[in-house]
């Protein structure tokens, strides 16, 4: 597929380059960086001149087993995304403490280690807090505290000088810098659908508390937590020791 993109867009001043993977995630640590070093040289052979872009494992945020990468397929540019759970709605609220403001400077250190190690240039791809819901208590005061940590972000990457890309440009009024107007035809049409995707809380990353789906879910949650309390490690958190955790449970789950 990547090698028929590559042709695709070949000589296109438009296409800027190519990422092929968005925020992987491999347990084991190993299939991503031999992924990449069959996928590279095959896009390159078709296109020589594209400029490629790496995303790191566990979501963009660490780099086990790619220092064979980085001395078989030059001229890539790594890319790690630093997301912060200050951001997030199930986060800590941002008040701008010297603590908070070190917290952000670390994690940022943390992913970006692997770049300056091996002479490699730092592009932080992804980004951002997401805007709180209108409906919730103390929405002004949320929002504003997650755009003085956006800004405090910006500040650390100023003070390394590295290139960045937030996302995201344009949304539907949850993330996006640009969003469509809530009044607009189109907005009004899909409103249904997103406060059903608010309440039953399928999107991840922007998770309300509402008490019927918590009540649906939470003896799941307990149950699962019960049987298996090693799954939660299944994908070990970002930057870890690099060893998968075997998992096993006291109960076949269906």
């Amino acid at each position: 597929m990547w090698k028929q993109i590559a042709a695709r867009y070949k000589n296109n001043t438009w296409a800027a380059g190519f990422n092929r993977l968005n925020e992987p995630s491999d347990p084991e640590h190993i299939r991503l960086p031999a992924f990449y070093k069959r996928l590279v040289p095959a896009i390159r052979k078709v296109d020589p001149k594209a400029h490629l872009w790496l995303d790191g494992n566990t979501f963009a945020m660490e780099w086990i087993g790619f220092n064979d990468v980085v001395k078989d397929l030059p001229n890539c540019v790594y890319a790690l995304h630093d997301y912060s759970m200050f951001g997030f709605p199930t986060g800590e609220l941002y008040e701008g403490t010297q603590t908070q403001k070190d917290k952000l400077e670390r994690q940022y250190l943390r992913k970006e280690e692997f770049m300056p190690k091996h002479h490699l240039p730092v592009w932080n791809g992804e980004f951002g807090p997401v805007y709180e819901s209108d409906s919730a208590p103390n929405t002004t005061m949320t929002n504003q505290a997650r755009c003085e940590m956006l800004g405090q972000q910006l500040t650390i990457y100023d003070k390394y000088q590295i290139p960045w890309s937030i996302w995201l440009h344009k949304d539907i009024g949850l993330q996006g810098m640009v969003y469509t107007n809530p009044q607009s035809k189109w907005n009004r049409t899909i409103q249904p659908l997103l406060d059903k995707k608010q309440k039953y809380r399928l999107d991840a990353w922007g998770v309300y508390h509402f008490e019927e789906a918590e009540a649906a879910l939470n003896p799941l949650i307990k149950w699962i937590d019960d049987i298996c309390p090693q799954a939660k490690q299944a994908y070990p958190g970002s930057m870890g020791n690099g060893e998968a955790p075997t998992v096993s449970c006291d109960a076949d789950v269906p």
